[in-house]
């Protein structure tokens, strides 16, 4: 079995190897789980969620494997990360140096977990704090929208539709985003260019990412 330390460095050097993925990934937990009954394997998944999420706060070097980690363990058992989100939230801010790849993992990684866990969470009849959660959330997420990391982006925006159907009754930040990025991809359309500088071609990619988000 081995500690949960342990079976997550061996996941993080598995995800590494070319062709395993998240995929790859999926299918050998599924497979190790059906070898273990219903408690230990819900036991098991939020040590390991916990433990991804430790691992991840260090900054790793292999950061990415290690996000990937926390977004699968903390899908297989959301509520693990309900003490956890005003560190997740942390992870949102966009620092005012330092800004490598990972602070990018990280903050990707911790999009995914919130994804997972709020849905949950706003059925707690213990958390209390859902207006100021929500409007702190908006806040981090729309200016993660404006990053140049496509992945960083899609999670963001992923995050934030989560945080639209189960937080925040008012949806308009989210469709004033969806509306830019449709009207920026349309004027692309329209003007037909024969080339994109990289600038323009970076903006229409994340405006496609968070339209088809």
């Amino acid at each position: 079995e081995g500690s949960p330390d342990a079976v997550l460095q061996e996941l993080a050097a598995l995800l590494a190897r070319p062709g395993i993925g998240g995929p790859g990934l999926r299918d050998l937990l599924a497979a190790h789980q059906d070898t273990l009954d219903g408690p230990t394997v819900r036991r098991r998944m939020q040590e390991l969620a916990l433990a991804a999420l430790h691992r991840l706060k260090e900054a790793p070097t292999d950061a990415y494997s290690w996000a990937q980690l926390l977004e699968h363990f903390s899908a297989e058992c959301p509520t693990s990360m309900h003490k956890h989100v005003g560190l997740l939230c942390s992870w949102l801010v966009i620092p005012v140096q330092d800004l490598d790849i990972s602070w990018c993992a990280r903050a990707q990684g911790a999009c995914k977990a919130l994804s997972h866990a709020l849905p949950s969470l706003a059925t707690d009849p213990a958390f209390s704090s859902t207006d100021s959660l929500a409007k702190q959330l908006q806040d981090a997420l729309g200016k993660l929208l404006d990053f140049s990391d496509e992945r960083l982006v899609r999670a963001s925006a992923e995050c934030m539709c989560v945080v639209a159907g189960h937080f925040a009754e008012d949806v308009a930040i989210l469709l004033s985003r969806f509306n830019h990025s449709m009207g920026h991809l349309r004027g692309i359309l329209e003007q037909r260019p024969r080339a994109l500088d990289k600038t323009v071609q970076l903006q229409a990619r994340r405006s496609a990412v968070i339209v088809g988000t």
